[in-house]
């Protein structure tokens, strides 16, 4: 019935709205379809069971070739083995990857970092295989050969830098363990967000084996694992990895029409907790007749206007929003996106016995 929503919403918004599929095929004609949530516009494969999905630069729009400049603000890793992290290290924020959190990385020679255990692994088997890391972010993992006390031969550094947005791991200019004319530089990037980029700056040659690129989960059964493994990377190249947004729900993902029939299906629209500003999600109907068609959904949300300490919006600051500000920070309370605002007294983005005490200060006149 459309070929895109557009939505403004307050903060904490909910909505419905509802998009009609028909058949309006020839008499007697029977069409089925399938609804996919994508994060992307045009996904370069099929979203995974925890919805994960990848495109590039090459062919999303809003995708760019972004390389994050660290060379002269980095930590670079000294490797004691060329197969081997020489340890975790602190991302600098809780980093989300399938279902759960996690505040350290380990960051391997071979192009990929990963929270699981360390692997010495490097002949570019699937991701799936059972010999292959766990819980990884595979750069492009290949039998690389980056400076090194085991390897005089080793060229090549990796370096990271991390604050509270995002951690880069640069695998700067390092050659591969078979010949010294196939060199690498790209980058890394985690996001605070959860989303995962991976900057291709200069890829030089391709192993006999090819490279391994892709994402996995804990135990090796969810993952996406990327189809140029095996070929030339184009230099400027940028890979997303992103996961579809869980504020988009649908009444039902297929269905099957007779003609003239039509299904109505229902997206449910949450953006409790959501920040101001504009999200983007994908919807993606395939049939077994046509082409998918791609829906673009744009939800709004509107920057929220507050008095600070006035938590109950009644226009006044005093002892019943010291009131409410108790119960919120003894979790009695759920707070609302306004009351989370208008309570964070001391604007340190927490909420704290602190904030109480600034805005007892205010309403005891102090």
């Amino acid at each position: 019935s459309q070929s895109e929503f557009e939505v403004t919403l307050d903060p904490d918004g909910i909505t419905v709205e509802y998009l009609d599929i028909t058949n309006s095929g020839e008499p007697d004609s029977y069409l089925t379809y399938e609804l996919t949530v994508s994060p992307f516009a045009n996904p370069q494969a099929i979203v995974d069971s925890y919805g994960y999905g990848w495109s590039t630069s090459e062919v999303d729009d809003y995708i760019d070739f972004e390389w994050v400049d660290i060379s002269e603000n980095n930590v670079t890793l000294e490797f004691e083995s060329n197969d081997l992290s020489p340890g975790y290290f602190d991302i600098g924020f809780e980093f989300p990857f399938y279902g759960s959190s996690y505040s350290e990385i380990l960051i391997n020679p071979n192009g990929w970092a990963g929270f699981g255990e360390d692997n010495n692994e490097w002949d570019n088997q699937s991701i799936f295989d059972e010999d292959s890391p766990r819980n990884a972010i595979f750069g492009y993992w290949d039998d690389m050969n980056p400076v090194s006390t085991d390897n005089e031969q080793g060229e090549g550094y990796v370096r990271y830098h991390s604050n509270v947005d995002r951690m880069v791991i640069w695998y700067d200019d390092v050659i591969h363990w078979t010949n010294n004319d196939l060199r690498y530089d790209f980058q890394i990037i985690l996001y605070s967000t959860g989303e995962i980029k991976v900057n291709y700056r200069e890829m030089q040659g391709v192993s006999n084996d090819g490279a391994t690129i892709g994402i996995v989960n804990h135990d090796g059964t969810i993952g996406q694992q990327v189809g140029f493994g095996d070929s030339q990377i184009p230099d400027d190249l940028a890979l997303f990895f992103k996961d579809s947004p869980d504020w988009l729900t649908l009444s039902q993902t297929e269905g099957a029409l007779l003609t003239d029939q039509t299904d109505t299906i229902a997206l449910g629209i949450d953006m409790i907790g959501y920040e101001s500003g504009d999200h983007i999600s994908y919807l993606s109907i395939s049939t077994d007749i046509l082409a998918d068609v791609i829906i673009q959904i744009i939800i709004h949300v509107n920057q929220l206007d507050y008095l600070m300490g006035d938590l109950n919006e009644d226009g006044m600051v005093d002892i019943l929003d010291v009131i409410l500000c108790v119960s919120i920070v003894i979790e009695i309370t759920e707070p609302t996106a306004y009351e989370s605002l208008a309570s964070d007294m001391n604007q340190d983005g927490e909420l704290n016995v602190l904030d109480v005490m600034i805005l007892v200060d205010i309403v005891l006149e102090i």
